[in-house]
């Protein structure tokens, strides 16, 4: 098996969803986008990404992440899969 790769962060966009519409918002949740990313779609994948790439930590973002229904699944998906810190 080839050497991983190691990199120091990885940001994961998780949902659109906020409960604020700020005129200044960088993550353009300001225009009404909807919608949620769920772990369970994506964890395959990302248990394959696993086996290529190191993270030193990975951010979890969004709108609100706190407002995806499997933001709990993220964080501790992510934390097993790559077994680095996960913030949100």
């Amino acid at each position: 098996m080839a050497e991983k790769y190691h990199l120091d962060k990885l940001e994961f966009y998780i949902t659109n969803v906020c409960n604020l519409t700020c005129d200044n918002c960088n993550r353009f949740n300001n225009f009404n986008f909807k919608g949620h990313q769920r772990w369970g779609d994506y964890a395959e994948v990302y248990q394959r990404w696993s086996n290529l790439v190191e993270f030193r930590s990975i951010v979890l973002m969004g709108g609100e992440p706190l407002l995806n229904p499997t933001v709990k699944e993220w964080a501790i998906g992510l934390t097993n899969t790559f077994d680095c810190d996960v913030q949100i």
